[in-house]
């Protein structure tokens, strides 16, 4: 089970015994700090983070309030060519003008050891550089001169930020392994922030203390000469202190969402302000809260439900002949969606006003689909914007509406009567009406109403993947032996097709299920139906010749020919997190082959059928034979999309089998003459 847990810093550590400390000498080294132990995580990575190590205090500023100064300093030692981007660097600074965001490298170098020496390369100031990220983000770059195999790195860059919500969160595990990670936050009483921690590995260590602290404040002048006017106040301090040693690395495996949701890390919100004499400043809206405000932003919800009688041109002529809700929504729908074209599939906002969209014909996913929900509402049906996160962007938090964890909008109409709602995302060009992009079914999202934000879940174990496969073989009047392969393809096997079908034709598409297949057995063409039905699956039909076979005594026939499971997509040894399906499946293979004449079946692979954790997937593998002929049913089914990472070893074993039993031959010899 993901461990997920977010609580006010109060009630978040005890005090622990004792609290062991780093012994790195950040800037010092000798010829010893380069060998390492010799274990799992120093001698198998390309990079090992010897010592990481963060801190976060709050200090008064001169314009009247408080900043944050995050301080970091880190050693690492490169192994391989391919751990040199350890000492690679990109830190985005937000705010613009006076209220940017400061960085200062304070010391960066590589150390290596010539002649018994260590020497050193530092990082100068030119080699910092700095571009802009986006109207209000700077991106900072540099990379550590010297850095090569065999060298240490170190760097220490302080951070200033004007911005109290965004107190700097802490990975304690990344790419490389790390022996030991740290980071302490000093906070002020006043100010509350929630704690959100998220990961696998137990803290070596996590301590709480309480001190109180004196804080100057500057505040400028009201007026234009006017003195400036210091202040100082003091207030209880809370410092909390957390510690993981020997994280492993963490990298990104087959079926993970984003290996964000799964790195041990802290971040965090800030709640409430409480200064003294005055009275709590909630600082984090209720979910109703939220909803409130981005119904009153004109880039989200303001225009969405009123004003839009200029869209009575676009919405009247697509519904003017139809009385059923449920026939207006999809013939909205399927305008928008043939008709827009979708240049971004990231954000909430409208990059520019439901007019502009209209006359470009085409935005970004949010630009579409809050467009489509306007269209809706002229027409005369409800609905509304859902907002989520997707799968490549991390879980969202259901306890802390966060908006920033969001990045993404949907639609939901109500058709008529108790008929359920509908979920729609115009921004695919071939998506069918009621389905959403897989990228969507990342759990928690909220539908965004008149008066509340109310939480949802976008299950993938709501989706069930279900393909058909038939083979049929048998010798024609001319003694060849030919073969039929049709294939219905599960819907978001189509939907890849349809997408690749449309930008590079259906050329590619053909080519790449010719080569799955040996060259001699594909006859003729390879068909496809379906294709310009978004609705229905997609059909291949191939046609096979096995006659080349016939020249042999002994025929090894395989099963399977062309797609099957064949490799193992769980083939690392352990895992460290969950593994996360895009949605559960269903997969049936029917084969009948009529045996050629004068040859008789030698060896014929067993029937079994097993299951996975009782209800959670099941494989069977039944095969028969008659004197004229060999019947198979091949079925693989999985019931659940997610599996925890003390699952990992049992759903490697359980595909094992299914590879093994795909793999066997059945065999024919040729009879001996009479």
């Amino acid at each position: 089970m993901r461990i997920l847990t977010a609580v006010i810093f109060v009630l978040l550590f005890a005090v622990s015994q004792a609290q062991e400390l780093s012994d790195v000498k950040f800037g010092k080294l000798s010829a010893k700090d380069f060998d390492l132990p010799h274990n799992k995580l120093t001698d198998s990575s390309a990079a090992v983070i010897i010592a990481d190590i963060g801190s976060t205090e709050f200090l008064g500023n001169t314009d009247g309030w408080f900043s944050l100064q995050f301080t970091r300093k880190m050693r690492a030692r490169i192994n391989t060519q391919a751990g040199v981007d350890v000492a690679d660097f990109q830190l985005v600074l937000y705010g613009t003008g006076a209220d940017k965001e400061d960085l200062r490298v304070k010391r960066a170098a590589a150390y290596s050891i010539v002649d018994g020496d260590v020497v050193s390369t530092e990082l100068e100031k030119k080699q910092v550089f700095t571009e802009k990220y986006d109207a209000n983000r700077t991106l900072v770059k540099f990379s550590i001169p010297g850095a090569q195999p065999g060298a240490i790195v170190e760097v220490e860059y302080v951070l200033i930020s004007k911005f109290l919500n965004s107190l700097q969160g802490w990975e304690f595990q990344g790419a490389y392994p790390r022996l030991w990670s740290a980071y302490d936050v000093a906070i002020p009483e006043f100010f509350n922030y929630a704690f959100l921690s998220q990961g696998y590995l137990a803290f070596h260590d996590k301590t709480q203390k309480v001190s109180s602290q004196r804080y100057n404040i500057t505040s400028p002048g009201t007026t234009v000469g006017s003195a400036s006017r210091n202040v100082s106040i003091t207030g209880g301090l809370t410092i909390v202190n957390w510690v993981i040693k020997n994280a492993p690395a963490l990298k990104e495996e087959q079926f993970t969402t984003s290996i964000n949701n799964h790195i041990s890390k802290i971040d965090f919100q800030l709640t409430e302000i409480r200064l003294p004499d005055q009275r709590p400043e909630p600082v984090l809206d209720s979910w109703q809260k939220l909803s409130e405000r981005l119904n009153k932003n004109e880039f989200f919800g303001l225009n969405l439900y009123k004003n839009n009688a200029w869209l009575n041109s676009e919405v009247e002529p697509l519904v003017a002949s139809l009385s059923d809700k449920s026939a207006k929504i999809k013939a909205i729908f399927d305008y928008v969606r043939t008709r827009y074209t979708c240049t971004s599939y990231s954000g909430l906002y409208l990059d520019t006003n439901l007019k502009d969209v209209v006359k470009k014909k085409s935005g970004t996913v949010a630009d579409i689909n809050l467009l489509l929900i306007a269209m809706l509402d002229n027409a005369g049906i409800e609905a509304y914007p859902i907002v989520l996160s997707t799968r490549s962007h991390g879980y969202t938090n259901a306890l802390y509406p966060m908006l920033d964890r969001f990045n993404y909008v949907i639609c939901t109409a109500l058709p008529n009567g108790n008929t359920a709602p509908v979920l729609l995302d115009a921004s695919e060009p071939n998506i069918a009406f009621g389905k959403l992009p897989l990228r969507c079914y990342n759990g928690h999202a909220r539908i965004i109403t008149p008066t509340d934000a109310v939480a949802i879940s976008l299950d993938p174990e709501t989706i069930k993947e279900k393909s058909v496969v038939t083979l049929y073989a048998v010798m024609d009047s001319n003694n060849n032996w030919k073969g039929k392969i049709k294939e219905h393809l599960g819907y978001y096997e189509s939907l890849d097709w349809r997408d690749e079908i449309k930008t590079n034709g259906e050329k590619d598409i053909v080519a790449a299920r010719k080569k799955e297949f040996p060259d001699e057995f594909v006859n003729g063409e390879i068909t496809l139906a379906n294709v310009q039905i978004p609705d229905t699956s997609i059909v291949a039909e191939v046609n096979l010749d096995f006659t080349s076979m016939l020249d042999e005594d002994i025929i090894y026939l395989d099963p399977f020919p062309g797609k099957q499971w064949k490799d193992n997509p769980f083939n690392a040894a352990e895992r460290l997190y969950p593994v996360e399906m895009p949605y559960t499946m269903d997969q049936l293979y029917a084969a009948t082959w009529q045996i050629p004449a004068g040859y008789v079946v030698d060896d014929l692979p067993k029937s079994a059928r097993i299951k996975f954790n009782d209800d959670e997937g099941m494989y069977e593998y039944l095969i028969q034979a008659s004197p004229t002929s060999i019947m198979l049913r091949n079925r693989l089914v999985i019931d659940k999309a997610n599996f925890s990472a003390e699952d990992y070893s049992g759903l490697r074993d359980f595909f094992n089998y299914v590879i093994t039993k795909n793999s066997e031959k059945i065999v024919l010899k040729k009879k001996a003459n009479p």
